[in-house]
């Protein structure tokens, strides 16, 4: 019977479609001149149309202007392709400095007070029409500095085109733990938060989750308006790299609630670096509570156990956490109750954060599976 099952699979397998083979291209990004960058594309097949990721913004609509004749941008609701009125095995793109923020999707690009500049790559990102049929792209990416200025690229992985190259004149700092391109705006204060920070909560990570890095992030700081009111430090981990952009006046002053609060946002965001290092599984489509939630709990502890902030602002970071999420009435529907009340939840588990989700990591990395409630109630069980 089992001989015989085998050959039934077997004849059944061709009735399933295969999945579609990658299509592989070369992206050279160069630097032409201030305020304008060109993407030269290069596909391994001539291509019909490229569906462009990250839709719903101005930022293509606007910056980008097609140098190739016979294609054109497009966009269809919030669907926006390259269109080649034939195949094409090469296209040209020049690209415009575009800073506005990005409120529901990456920011296009960030700028240096010294003129550096990021650029995220993941816009240049999208799937290839071969034939009618989509195909899955992978992107290698190749960039060319102006004169003088340096260009850093992230690793050269064509699974991750996600992340942000930088065109300026600084290098990366090593630091024990990363790699850090700061803005030369960034206050000494904050600089050195930001270095120490990322080196003991790393160094924390490691140790207590078990899990050291087989790579250094890269740090990137970027400064925004000094002279406009209030205190903003907004970060993102993506790939193998942390983003940050701070502003605002109160950052020009050393003061111990600024330090913690920066502080939180960097241990953070280096939770996340953790929850996505496992070799399958990590973040995905599930409730953006189970990861956000995590990071939080993960956060406090490194900061409190690290001895980066007092037991008393910690005390006060947890409180604060939970009296928003009893005033969101527990929810964890809304943007603040993924962070608040998501935290709430690991604190509600009794388990300590980093057992936890030294757990959720092996059972993502053994399935293969996202991180999710079904998961996470796995985990508390165990």
């Amino acid at each position: 019977m089992k001989i015989l099952l085998t050959f039934l699979l077997a004849l059944a397998a061709p009735a399933f479609a295969a999945e579609p083979s990658p299509l592989t291209a070369t992206v050279k990004l160069t630097h032409i001149a201030k305020d304008n960058w060109r993407a030269d594309f290069e596909f391994s097949e001539p291509v019909e149309k490229l569906e462009l990721s990250y839709t719903g913004t101005s930022y293509r609509q606007q910056a980008w202007h097609i140098r190739t004749p016979g294609v054109a941008l497009q966009r269809h609701g919030d669907d926006e392709l390259l269109v080649a009125s034939e195949p094409v095995r090469r296209l040209s793109v020049d690209v415009d400095l575009f800073l506005p923020y990005g409120e529901k999707s990456y920011t296009p690009m960030d700028r240096y007070s010294d003129g550096g500049t990021d650029v995220y790559l993941g816009f240049f990102d999208g799937r290839a029409i071969v034939g009618g049929k989509p195909r899955p792209l992978l992107i290698r990416f190749a960039l060319q500095p102006l004169p003088g200025e340096h260009a850093v690229a992230p690793p050269d992985n064509p699974q991750l085109p996600d992340m942000y190259a930088y065109f300026g004149p600084r290098q990366p700092i090593e630091g024990a733990a990363s790699k850090l391109i700061v803005d030369p705006a960034t206050p000494a204060w904050a600089q050195e938060v930001l270095r120490t920070t990322t080196d003991r909560v790393s160094a924390f990570y490691t140790q207590s989750l078990g899990r050291p890095l087989v790579f250094s992030p890269l740090v990137m700081v970027a400064m925004g308006d000094l002279t406009r009111p209030g205190y903003s430090v907004k970060g993102g981990a993506i790939g193998y790299q942390v983003v940050y952009r701070m502003e605002g006046a109160q950052i020009t002053a050393d003061t111990p609630d600024g330090r913690a609060r920066l502080a939180h946002v960097v241990a953070h965001e280096l939770a996340h670096i953790w929850q996505s290092s496992v070799k399958q599984g990590g973040i995905g489509e599930g409730p953006a509570w189970v990861h956000e939630g995590g990071a939080e709990a993960l956060a406090t502890a490194a900061l409190r156990d690290s001895g980066i902030v007092s037991a008393e602002q910690s005390s006060a970071m947890v409180r604060k956490l939970v009296e928003e999420c009893i005033a969101l009435k527990e929810s964890t529907d809304g943007y603040r109750g993924t962070y608040s009340c998501g935290f709430k939840r690991h604190v509600d588990s009794g388990i300590a954060p980093v057992v936890l989700w030294t757990r959720m990591m092996n059972l993502s990395e053994q399935s293969g599976r996202s991180y999710s409630p079904t998961m996470f109630e796995q985990a508390a069980r165990q």
